[in-house]
């Protein structure tokens, strides 16, 4: 979990704690049955506080898994078994697929003048 989060979690539950106490304080001194429920009460909140904390975590820990997941997937798809696309992927399977013509459709983009990479979709 990024520290801020963790800190903000840390410091939310440090503060209910302080308030928490200081009202159970004085809840005992005014009443004993008072005191019984506020203590159930906020034996409840802070079981409350410690979810909220488990699911912050799991859910930084799903998104990241998810993360990592698509960026694997990325880079298989660019780099088939560590290695770049256009030395694993011959040009028979796009003949097969788009006939003989893509290589006319491919002489004639290969002919403007880009300092760079196209993309061309087929």
């Amino acid at each position: 979990m990024p520290i801020e989060g963790k800190r903000k979690l840390a410091a939310t539950g440090q503060a209910l704690d302080t308030e928490l106490d200081a009202l159970l304080e004085w809840m005992k001194s005014h009443d004993e049955g008072l005191a019984r429920s506020a203590e159930t009460a906020a034996s409840k909140m802070r079981y409350q506080m410690n979810r909220l904390r488990t699911l912050a975590a799991n859910f930084q820990l799903q998104k990241e898994s998810s993360l990592g997941k698509h960026a694997h997937a990325i880079s298989q798809a660019l780099y088939p078994d560590g290695t770049m696309q256009e030395r694993v992927h011959g040009a028979v399977f796009y003949f097969a697929r788009h006939g003989v013509d893509l290589a006319e459709t491919l002489c004639a983009q290969a002919e403007k003048t880009c300092p760079g990479h196209t993309a061309l979709w087929l």
